[in-house]
């Protein structure tokens, strides 16, 4: 016998779950990160991936002496250090500008210093959330989905079920561009997912555009991020809102009921 529940938690996704590459916007409203590593190279290729999302100005310096004058002249949305540098490390980097601002978000990047001993240094600022840390390596989607909920720690608590279209009208409705856009990509990558799993049905561009749903990839049009985010918002939500009536159908037909 079929578990309806355990094929209905499938269709549940967690906002802090989804993929983050491709995603890019015109945001007039970036964020400043300061980026301080002291390989130059790295520093300067993370600093490119960041910006090329559009939505942030990167300042990228080799050591915490120089992102401390920087931070003191412009400040900044997030600081994003390395812990072990020349001149001035990552925590007495940090430890000077959380003496001034204790609301300041700070993320920590390291392959050789654990999670463990940061906790221990900023316990105060780990359960406000302000502090918090990636270990080296890490992916483009790690990095650039970590930045970002950072940043709008809201959509963590997030969790969507894809099947509801009611409540994703009225969740989507407050998103901003960036984040229907995460959705949606979430919710078709799903879709073709649980297609193939549950219905054993593979579905291929030629199935997505003619059978199933038609849907655009929006992260392939000329003019995605161009400057126009809010108008194309709203043609967006239609799309999570179809891609919702196509996962509805997956489920009823994995479960044996009326697919319309």
């Amino acid at each position: 016998m079929i578990d309806n529940d355990k094929i209905k938690d499938l269709f549940i996704i967690k906002f802090e779950d989804l993929k983050w590459e491709n995603v890019k916007s015109s945001s007039i409203d970036k964020k400043s990160i300061i980026f301080a590593d002291d390989e130059k190279s790295y520093a300067d290729l993370i600093s490119e991936v960041l910006e090329e999302t559009g939505l942030y100005d990167v300042c990228s310096v080799q050591n915490g002496k120089k992102a401390l004058n920087h931070y003191k002249k412009s400040g900044a949305d997030i600081i994003i250090t390395d812990i072990i540098m020349d001149t001035m490390t990552g925590v007495e980097f940090a430890n000077k500008v959380l003496k001034n601002n204790n609301n300041q978000k700070i993320k920590f990047i390291s392959g050789w210093v654990g999670e463990d001993v940061l906790k221990e240094k900023f316990s105060q600022f780990y359960e406000k959330g302000n502090i918090s840390f990636l270990k080296k390596p890490f992916s483009v989607n790690q990095l650039l989905r970590e930045v970002y909920l950072s940043l709008n720690p809201e959509l963590k608590n997030i969790i969507v079920n894809t099947m509801d279209k009611e409540k994703l009208k009225s969740l989507t409705k407050g998103m901003k561009f960036c984040d229907v856009v995460v959705l949606y990509n979430g919710m078709r990558e799903l879709l073709v997912d649980l297609s193939d799993r549950l219905l054993d049905k593979s579905i291929d561009q030629k199935s997505m555009d003619d059978i199933l749903f038609p849907i655009r990839d929006f992260t392939s049009e000329k003019s995605f991020g161009s400057g126009k985010d809010e108008s194309f918002k709203d043609e967006v939500i239609k799309y999570i809102l179809k891609l919702s009536t196509d996962l509805k159908y997956v489920f009823n037909t994995a479960v044996n009921e009326d697919p319309i």
